[in-house]
């Protein structure tokens, strides 16, 4: 990143590089403003260069708008480049009207001496900008830090070097122990400490220096580009005669210095911030937990006394003494004892055993064999000893000891009422045995003795063995089921469900859920997805791009911040609330008010936690690496719900293309940081939805929750919100799964209102459910790649706006929730206020004639924010309900609208629903024409569906190809519709690489593509800043502004038949005549003051005059390609069943775009014959 005021001083203090120098003779933006030349010239350039919006823009606009692009173009080397693109496609004239405008700014004074203080404050203001949206900014910066996760590596190779030793993590440390011990033996502790801190410290320095000097190079080397590259675009501007080395040089190295001092101002190892600090108490917390939960002696004795009364209380609804020793062997006696009768009839000797399982087994041993482990009656096969004969519990025994919900005898839920929590990443299963281990001595012996009294197993004669033996024997019982289980599932034989269906499921609820939870762990039995593989691949791949990562980055920042401006309204509601109900007099007011506090005050730990973001990612790892199943959840996704991995198709890993395709996709997803972005988003957002999760729920922050020295306050109820939010943040959240049911002790008015408001939710997760099946099949997932992200698009809508969002409100509220139903409140008021405001903006843009999606800088740009999703879909409902209210609304804008909610954002970038559709209609004209040359109809339309497909492997070379056009000129768009068979397949296909095709040919790979709404190619001006996710248009025609004005798309502009050369040749010649009328439109004040509705019928009727003489001069040499390509357009018009018919009678069958003039004049003589009998 180029130092800006250094670059702005360069430019006006220094006469070497400068006309004008800093002197009286320097300009000011006043002088500019005021001179009907400066203002004329300024003019004519900003009009080539950015549009016909700057003919009428008055002269403080166009100078503010003029000096912030050339501040830009000499400070961001994105837009540096896209000046370089501009210059390089523009012709003598344009260039000179260029140089005339750089000669101005080049005697502008610098911004200390501008028109005051609000000149100076402009010009600072658009110097940060310049500097926030250079992607060499983040290079740098980036770069920097890389260099300082790996200058232990390069330590090792001895590039970095401290007392003649590499810089390493293992070497540091083994030189400050050697200084330690060395200073210790003559000053002592304090001498040893000092010691071993200076060697981390002299480390610390050593490779921060090194850091800061690479990255001053890297940046250095980016200044030196641009500022060739500045200089070059004004060599051809004429406004530099030649080329300055020492403006080059001066750049490099004021470049270089600016970004090694901030480098080196950077926190370094021994320089650690409290967040870094925090880290360190969350990794140790982690270690503690795995080594085992401690509870306190209060809370050991409140649960044990609540779960000695719910196994009393279980066992005292039994009628019958030894009923659950009996119920134990349900379903297995009658076979052992069948089994048994047919070994004693061989003449050898029955044994029955518990087998690992919990299941009784029949063995059959010779007479001379071993002596058998149990003999005589089933009963006691289950008067055992834990321990000694491995023995596992039954299930009525489990269920006891787990309990139910529904009696309150559930242990988990008298865990939560004894005040314990226990680490999410614990299963049920270990939660259990942990809380089993810990019950107090005393009422582990009544335990046992309640256990012995009715099963007979015997848990052992002290309590700190009864309760060992109690934890394992739950344990292992717990896991076998689940095994068993899963074994059942894993072949598909779910008939088990229904054993805990029916009587006995109220009984066995609780034990089946434990059960299941430990059974999904398990690996399923899998077997190979090949086609599911492949579309994965491609989906991961089709994501690989670094415009597709700023774009999440963009959408995950709105989400950020709109969520934050709702925890302040929730915070203020909250407020108001605890007021309302008693303030601190009242433990319900004072609890709100708490909560109010604990929303503002987890603003200041969010922007810590921000400016912190390689600490706040290591605390999110180390509570990830503490919870497999959390773990899993996060990262098997990224942003918009695409699979990370292909672990789930369960390819050969050992399969030489698999490894090189996923080596392709592991590099892909890196370098587009893909990877980086997903784990920067989803880290800030957890580490801060957890830390609200904690502070709302338990009242304590999360450094406060890690002061218990482990995750025991990390529970599912605060694990779980927080999951929730951060997949939400980044629309990878499963809405497939249904809500939570209603509580059934709500009064029923209540659950009327709930189950009314909770109806759209649910039915949106029905669809949500149709939705992710089909685009997770394979072949479907083509046309609907992105299923997840598209409910998430509908879910935040519905969410986000005052009129639907009333309904999670309600529905809220009806259930008693008061967190929840703030929420919804507060998030409902913040889309409701987004929308007011867009609405005025769309507004202003209408009369701009901007369309719904598009945006002008403060530098003359107009955006393309199409793909800036929630924004987007934000600015089409804005645009769509002026035009609603004002009696104005279309089709075309109705559909962006819809597009915006749905589909659109989901084939972002491919049209594969149009190209299905379109195979379709052609499968059905073949079949009504008759059509002889089927297969050449039928693969032309599949070849760009196809080729559609193919280029999603190839989207991790988008920015080099975009990169090589501009650089060879070979960046002008081509008509793919134009495209046939082959040729058609290889267009679309190579649509990511088809500038590196080109730059090899030296050509382009069709015909150049024409649209009616501007003369001249179709290229990207901005390839740089594409990349950065902000998509810049062309400059701006009379017509852009126009049909924008009325809601009319581009395309609905240009003519668009059935026969692609013909409507290139009218999109071509049409352009002058349109943009004279256009042109003559905003001119007339009819149509300035007219409704939006009459304005769209004014351009319409416009757009039809202007088409009409086209059709005319076209129709007058009919014989020549252009008419007979005319012709062929009004043929393919033509109704089907008359076609089919002068078919068949004149025998052509020929497709109408091959026609030859003979064919077509047959045929059309033909139709004329059946209109006349009709």
């Amino acid at each position: 990143m180029t130092n800006p005021f250094l670059q702005d001083i360069k430019k006006d203090d220094f006469s070497l590089y400068t006309k004008a120098g800093n002197n009286s003779n320097a300009l000011t933006m006043t002088d500019l403003e005021e001179n009907p030349e400066y203002v004329d010239a300024i003019r004519d350039y900003m009009v080539d260069r950015k549009g016909k919006q700057f003919v009428d823009k008055d002269a403080e606009d166009l100078v503010d708008a003029f000096t912030r692009h050339m501040r830009f173009f000499n400070t961001n080397e994105a837009v540096t480049i896209s000046e370089a693109v501009y210059m390089k496609k523009a012709d003598e004239d344009k260039r000179k009207r260029a140089g005339e405008a750089y000669k101005l700014y080049d005697k502008l004074g610098n911004v200390f001496v501008n028109d005051g203080l609000a000149g100076a404050v402009d010009g600072v203001y658009d110097y940060i900008s310049s500097i926030a949206t250079s992607p060499s900014t983040y290079f740098g910066l980036g770069a920097g830090k890389l260099v300082g996760l790996g200058a232990g590596k390069l330590a090792a190779r001895g590039v970095v070097e401290l007392a003649g030793q590499p810089v390493g993590t293992k070497a540091v440390k083994s030189l400050a122990q050697k200084a330690y011990k060395e200073a210790f033996k003559d000053g002592g502790k304090e001498a040893g400490q000092k010691a071993f801190a200076d060697v981390v410290n002299k480390a610390a320095k050593t490779k921060a220096a090194y850091a800061a000097g690479l990255t001053g190079s890297v940046d250095a080397g980016v200044a030196t580009t641009q500022d060739a590259l500045l200089q070059d675009v004004e060599k051809k501007a004429g406004s530099r005669d030649f080329y300055d080395i020492g403006q080059t040089l001066f750049s490099f190295a004021t470049a270089g210095l600016a970004t090694g001092v901030a480098m080196r101002s950077l926190p370094t190892e021994i320089d650690k911030t409290a967040t870094d600090s925090l880290y360190k108490k969350t990794r140790k917390a982690r270690f503690q937990t795995q080594l085992g939960i401690k509870l306190s002696e209060e809370k050991k004795k409140m649960f044990s006394e609540r779960f000695l009364r719910a196994m009393a209380r279980a066992y005292k609804k039994d009628k019958k003494y030894r009923f659950f020793r009996n119920e134990a062997f349900k379903g297995e006696k009658f076979f052992a004892e069948k089994l048994a009768e047919d070994i004693a009839s061989k003449g050898k000797v029955p044994v029955f055993s518990v087998d690992e399982g919990g299941f009784l087994i029949v063995k059959e041993v010779n007479k001379k064999g071993d002596a058998p482990l149990l003999k005589g009656k089933l009963e006691d096969v289950s008067d055992v000893d834990v321990e000694k004969d491995k023995a596992y519990f039954t299930a009525p025994l489990l269920s006891k000891i787990i309990g139910t919900k529904k009696d309150g005898t559930y242990i988990l839920d008298l865990a939560k009422e004894a005040g314990i929590s226990l680490p999410s990443g614990m299963n049920m299963a270990g939660k259990i045995a942990i809380l089993l281990r810990n019950l107090d001595k005393k009422t582990a012996l009544q335990v046992g003795g309640l256990v012995y009294n009715r099963t007979g197993i015997h848990l052992g004669d002290t309590a700190d063995i009864l309760t060992t033996n109690l934890s394992i024997g739950v344990s292992r019982s717990i896991q076998e089921a689940a095994q068993r289980l899963q074994t059942v599932q894993g072949n598909a034989l779910n008939s088990s469900a229904a054993l805990v269906k029916g009587n006995v499921q109220n009984k066995f609820a609780e034990y089946d859920a434990v059960v299941r939870e430990l059974a999904d762990e398990a690996d399923p039995v899998k077997s190979a997805n090949i086609g599911g593989y492949i579309q994965n691949t491609w989906k991961r791949l089709l994501v690989s791009a670094p415009q597709t990562t700023a774009a999440n980055v963009f959408g995950f920042g709105q989400y950020f911040a709109a969520n934050s401006v709702a925890e302040v309204l929730q915070g203020s509601a909250l407020g108001v609330l605890g007021v309302v109900r008693g303030g601190k007099l009242t433990e319900q007011g004072r609890l709100d008010l708490a909560q109010s506090k604990a929303l503002f005050q987890l603003q200041g730990q969010k922007l810590k936690n921000f400016l912190d973001p390689y600490a706040t990612y290591d605390m999110y790892m180390e509570i990830l690496e503490g919870d497999p199943k959390l773990k899993k959840r996060l990262l098997e996704t990224f942003a918009g719900g695409v699979e990370r991995t292909a672990e789930r198709f369960d390819i050969d890993e050992a399969n030489k293309i698999f490894r090189a395709t996923e080596g392709y996709v592991d590099i892909a997803n890196k370098i587009s940081g893909v990877r980086l972005q997903d784990s920067v988003t989803k880290s800030q957002m957890f580490m801060n939805s957890l830390d609200k999760q904690l502070r709302l729920q338990k009242g304590m922050t999360f450094e406060e929750a890690l002061n218990k020295g482990d995750f025991s306050n990390l529970d599912n109820d605060v694990i779980d919100k927080a999951l929730d939010e951060t997949l939400k943040s980044v629309f990878a959240f499963d809405y497939t799964k249904a809500g939570k049911p209603i509580p059934e002790e709500l009064a029923t008015y209540r659950k009327l209102i709930a189950r009314v408001a909770d109806t759209p939710g649910n039915l949106g997760s029905s669809v949500a459910s149709v939705v992710e099946n089909v685009s997770n099949t394979p072949g479907f997932g083509f046309i609907l790649p992105f299923g997840r992200f598209m409910n998430n698009v509908a879910s935040t809508a519905y969410h986000w706006n005052p009129i639907t969002g009333a309904l999670p409100f309600a529905s809220a509220v009806a259930k008693g929730q008061k967190l929840e139903a703030v929420e919804a409140m507060s998030r409902g008021l913040v889309g409701g206020v987004s929308i007011k405001l867009l609405m005025d903006l769309q507004a202003q843009s209408e009369a701009k004639g901007l369309a719904w999606n598009e945006l002008e800088t403060g530098g003359g740009d107009v955006i393309d924010i199409t793909n800036t999703f929630p924004f987007s879909l934000a600015m089409a409902g804005a645009r769509y309900i002026n035009a609603v209210n004002a009696g104005g609304a279309t089709k075309e804008l109705r559909e962006d609208f819809l597009n915006q909610l749905a589909i659109g954002q989901s084939a972002t970038d491919l049209q594969f629903g149009n190209d299905l559709m379109r195979i379709f209609g052609m499968l059905e004209t073949m079949y009504q024409n008759g059509d002889g040359d089927s297969v050449k109809t039928l693969f032309n339309g599949m070849s760009g569906t196809v080729g559609n497909v193919a280029a999603g492997f190839t989207r991790p070379f988008d920015p080099v190809n975009r990169i090589v056009g501009m650089a060879t000129g070979m960046d002008t768009a081509v008509d793919r519709r134009q495209a046939d068979g082959l040729g058609k397949l290889s267009v679309n296909g190579a649509r990511y690489v088809d500038n590196i095709i080109e730059s090899l040919r030296g050509k382009l790979m069709g015909e150049e593509l024409r649209v009616g709404i501007r003369e001249g190619a179709v290229y990207d001006p901005s390839p740089i800043r594409t990349m950065t996710g902000v998509k810049v248009k062309q400059p701006r025609t009379y017509a852009n502004m126009v049909f924008g004005m009325v809601n009319m798309p581009e395309w609905r502009v240009g003519m668009y038949s059935g026969i692609p050369e013909h409507d290139a040749f009218v999109n071509k010649v049409m352009t002058p005549l349109l943009e004279q009328e256009a042109e003559l439109l905003l001119r007339d004040r009819s149509f300035k003051n007219a409704s939006l509705a009459k304005k769209r019928l004014m351009a319409d009727k416009m757009l039809q005059n202007v088409k009409k003489v086209m059709r005319d001069n076209i129709t007058a040499t009919p014989q020549r390609e252009q008419g007979l390509n005319y012709r062929r357009k009004l043929l393919d018009r033509v109704k089907t069943d008359r076609m089919k018919e002068a078919r068949r009678i004149s025998g052509i069958k020929t497709p109408i775009r091959d026609m030859t003039l003979y064919e077509t004049e047959v045929l059309e003589a033909t139709i004329d014959i059946i209109k006349e009998t009709e």
